[in-house]
């Protein structure tokens, strides 16, 4: 059983090395791999044609991963087609473990998840994490289809259409394809033994965009399209019933909290998140770039000055403790220990403190609402907050707290702005399937899609 891994490109030379280097240490023999390059300017074409590998270059890009990924199938020649991030790196047996998931004659697709590997990156931790666990509990009959490490049998792929090439500049092709396939009585199988390493560095900036315009809105339009509420991955009931949890906590907070009390604690949750989210295991340990360093101090003062007006004082240690890490991030003579632990710890104990204590100092009502509420949430998660224990430790854990309660509120955000799109501007009748099925036709008869006139290919 031959295997095609596609991998689509765009300005990804930063991962793309690791990603063929994991995949030419592939233990399964029969594969091939094309490499698709859709409008790269940081020679992503040139790194991967040094790898034995096919790279088509698509002409006019970026046009868009579902685009890249038909072209890149339309190309392949195997009876598996592996679709496959340029920021992954495959384990030695995962091609193996792929091929053998489509021995028995009923699975038609399939697809695994990031592994725990820890990640520089305080947030690429976190969000590695994270997505770990979602899948991983998830159901091995799976709904949805994920094309970070994902494989499908070509010729469903073909006679399911490939993906929605007009989903731009929406995402969630990858989904939507699933939603397809179950629909068609495909069956899609979720294997948890197939664990790949996530190489991407996030910052905070791209952590918000990513969960909302590539994942948030754009999964809101396909619910709406498809008229049916799912309950698997992101969307299951505990996570709705810590949307609506979070969402009261902050409507206790603006009722509670006099309007510039309510401002200083905003400045100072939104302090450390900048502060916690740019984190790296590796020095620097603080990673901003220029708009995120400008931010970081904006906020820093003006955290301290509305804490000063506002007397609470328990609100000035984080700003002093992230100045002082900034310093000894740049301080050669100062210990290691001290420049790596001991910054990092302090911003999360002094956060706990403030997060519990500072609203008692405001109202004790305050204070008990904000203490029910996050602790029932972190209840709710145990499972998840035992398994940042579990690998990371309970400091870890505590500092995930601020960015998991932020993921509730933009994603109900997200479904919002999603549902006004849709109420705007989508068409509710328009018939999806009709432009899928030039691409079933053109693999059948053997004539291509147009399209494939610009793509140039080399071996």
């Amino acid at each position: 059983m031959t295997i095609s891994v596609i991998i689509p490109v765009h300005n990804g030379a930063q991962t793309l090395a690791t990603c063929l280097d994991a995949l030419t240490a592939s233990t399964y023999p029969a594969y091939e791999c094309i490499v698709v390059n859709d409008g790269s300017t940081d020679g992503s074409s040139t790194l991967a044609a040094t790898f034995p590998v096919r790279v088509l270059d698509l002409s006019g890009g970026p046009v868009g991963a579902p685009y890249a990924r038909n072209r890149g199938a339309e190309a392949a020649t195997g009876e598996i087609l592996l679709f496959l991030d340029a920021d992954v790196a495959v384990a030695p047996d995962t091609l193996a473990r792929i091929a053998a998931s489509f021995t028995g004659p009923s699975a038609e697709a399939v697809f695994g998840s990031y592994d725990t590997t820890r990640e520089p990156g305080f947030l690429s931790q976190y969000k590695n994490l994270l997505h770990h666990f979602v899948h991983q509990s998830g159901r091995e009959q799976a709904s949805t289809f994920w094309t970070g490490c994902g494989a499908i049998r070509a010729t469903t792929f073909f006679a399911i259409g490939g993906f929605d090439e007009d989903r731009r500049p929406w995402t969630c092709e990858d989904i939507e394809l699933g939603y397809r396939l179950r629909a068609a009585g495909r069956a899609i199988a979720f294997n948890k033994d197939i664990q790949v390493r996530h190489l991407k560095r996030w910052t905070l900036r791209e952590l918000i965009r990513s969960d909302v315009f590539d994942r948030g809105i754009p999964w809101t339009l396909l619910i709406l399209q498809q008229r049916a509420w799912p309950d698997h991955l992101n969307l299951r009931r505990v996570q709705q019933t810590c949307a609506v949890l979070v969402y009261a906590l902050l409507l206790a907070v603006v009722f509670l909290a006099p309007l510039p009390r309510l401002v200083s604690l905003a400045l100072w949750g939104g302090l450390f998140l900048v502060a916690a989210g740019s984190w790296s295991d590796e020095r620097p340990h603080f990673r901003l770039d220029a708009r995120m360093g400008a931010g970081m101090v904006v906020l820093g003062v003006a955290t301290t000055a509305a804490a000063v007006s506002q007397q609470l004082v328990g609100l000035l240690c984080l700003p002093g403790i992230v100045m002082a890490g900034l310093i000894l991030d740049r301080t050669p003579a100062a210990p290691q220990w001290l420049r790596r632990d001991a910054v990092f710890n302090a911003m999360v104990v002094t956060f706990l403190i403030g997060l519990f204590g500072v609203p008692f100092l405001i109202s004790n009502r305050l204070g008990t609402v904000v203490s029910l509420v996050v602790g029932l949430i972190v209840i709710v998660n145990r499972r998840l907050y035992g398994l940042f224990v579990r690998h990371r430790g309970v400091g870890f854990a505590a500092a995930i707290m601020p960015f998991h309660l932020l993921y509730y509120l933009y994603s109900v955000a997200a479904f919002a702005l999603g549902v006004g799109y849709y109420l705007w501007e989508f068409d509710p009748v328009s018939a999806a399937t009709t432009r899928f099925l030039p691409l079933a036709a053109a693999r059948q008869t053997g004539s291509f899609l147009p399209s494939r006139q610009w793509v140039r290919q080399r071996e």
